[in-house]
């Protein structure tokens, strides 16, 4: 289970390279009130095994306290929610379900037994995020508390609620998986770990906001649209239409991908683009290691959809930063360049 809660104080860290504390089959105390006294804390304290605290808050004076009196003999952390956590109580009850513990309250402080702790096979708390994996909730338990959240959800009316139900229904059916990277030398495992980290983060996105065909297909089917546009647009004072000037330089942004593959691959890229525009299957893409059109959905060669949306949005926040200053910055592959090559490369953009 994934909260977005952290610890209170960097001095938890127990793994300096990730700045991450990292608890092994740990005890879990969950409080629903702020903790005042040290009283609560030294009957859940076991020898050898670790201790994490949920509480609503914790005394600033007690968090130092408990740093200096178990240095060097268990290990301890202290996890409270941000200010502006609403349902901050409801999560510690789904928590203690997760994890087989009781929430105790200010009533119970006195009557706490060692049996209300909570437990689990490993937790790791970051400055703003916490994970507890192999919870020992009973299976019949996290059922039940699953089906009243669903009940919950069904019988809510109001949106905010709603979304806030669905979270932490979601975080009942959460998973961890384990990403051992290796590699010859420093420098490769930092690469690979990018790679994993931007797959990671590409099917996040793709859960998200769905998955369109990949090698800029999608974008290439997307020109079409815009051909839907009024052409009637005219300026009496200039020659050239800029909204018509504007609609073609995006249609030939949006066709680049395809081309660039195609013409890498040694294919003319003007026959591929043709063809595929003419397909009314939108998933159609062109394989230049085969040669041959291929639906790349079924294919596997698939992008976000939230991503695609991002670069188109950012690309077009950079067009209009250059058109609104009337000024653009271009460099040649040969590096320094007149200012006749320079104005001939700006007329061939079509923005001179």
């Amino acid at each position: 289970m994934k909260v977005d809660w952290g610890f209170v104080s960097p001095s938890f860290i127990t793994n300096r390279n990730s700045a991450t504390c990292i608890l092994t089959n740990p005890f879990i105390l969950i409080h629903a009130n702020k903790i005042l006294t040290e009283d609560v804390v030294k009957q859940a304290i076991r020898p050898r095994r670790p201790l994490l605290i949920v509480a609503e808050d914790v005394e600033t004076e007690l968090v130092r306290s408990l740093r200096r009196s178990y240095r060097g003999k268990s290990k301890l952390c202290v996890v409270k929610p941000p200010k502006c956590e609403r349902n901050g109580k409801a999560i510690m009850q789904d928590l203690a379900v997760f994890t087989g513990g009781e929430v105790v309250t200010g009533e119970s402080d006195m009557n706490f037994v060692p049996q209300m702790l909570g437990s689990c096979k490993e937790v790791k708390v970051s400055q703003d995020e916490m994970v507890i994996i192999g919870g020992s909730g009973g299976q019949e338990d996290i059922e039940e508390r699953r089906k009243e959240l669903k009940f919950s959800i069904m019988s809510s009316t109001s949106n905010d609620e709603l979304k806030l139900l669905e979270k932490r229904l979601a975080k009942f059916s959460c998973e961890v998986a384990y990403f051992k990277v290796g590699g010859d030398s420093c420098a490769e495992v930092f690469k690979y770990c990018c790679r994993v980290y931007n797959a990671i983060t590409a099917s996040l996105a793709a859960l998200d906001g769905g998955i369109v065909a990949g090698g800029g297909v999608a974008l290439l089917h997307a020109s079409k649209e815009l051909e839907k546009l009024h052409t009637s647009w005219y300026n009496e004072k200039k020659k050239r239409n800029n909204r018509m000037l504007g609609v073609h330089l995006v249609q030939k942004a949006l066709k680049a991908p395809v081309c660039s593959i195609a013409h890498a691959a040694g294919f003319d890229y003007s026959v591929v683009v043709e063809k595929l525009l003419e397909q009314d299957n939108p998933d159609l893409g062109y394989d230049p290691a085969k040669g041959e059109f291929i639906d790349l959905i079924e294919c596997g060669n698939v992008d976000a959809a939230l991503l695609v949306d991002f670069e188109l949005n950012d690309v077009a926040w950079h067009s209009n930063c250059n058109f609104g200053t009337r000024c653009l910055e271009l460099q040649s592959s040969k590096g320094t360049q007149t200012e006749k090559e320079a104005c001939d490369l700006a007329n061939e953009c079509s923005l001179a």
